[in-house]
């Protein structure tokens, strides 16, 4: 694949690797352990880590989503009609 869409699609992919493992260090670690040291699970500090943790989440999902879009994109003027099947477990799967 060349060209800028699909430079982009690579760049969301990037910006996806980059956000959506913060989900786990947040929500996982940090909130895991802040319980360890005793604070209750709806302490407002845990409540925080959780709004942040997805906050930064959702940033990953859409870049994947895009990403996964624009792959279809640069791809369609190889492959066309032949590339549907792939193109619609792909996207179910983003």
């Amino acid at each position: 694949m060349r060209g800028p869409i699909a430079w982009v699609a690579c760049l969301g992919a990037f910006v996806y690797g980059v956000y959506y493992p913060a989900v786990d260090l947040l929500t996982g670690i940090g909130t895991g352990r802040l319980l360890n040291l005793g604070l209750d699970r709806h302490d407002p500090a845990v409540s925080a880590l959780f709004l942040q943790g997805n906050a930064l989440g959702d940033i990953g999902n859409i870049s994947l989503l895009a990403s996964c879009v624009l792959l279809l994109a640069s791809m369609w003027l190889m492959a066309g009609q032949a590339l549907l099947p792939g193109a619609v477990c792909l996207l179910g799967g983003a």
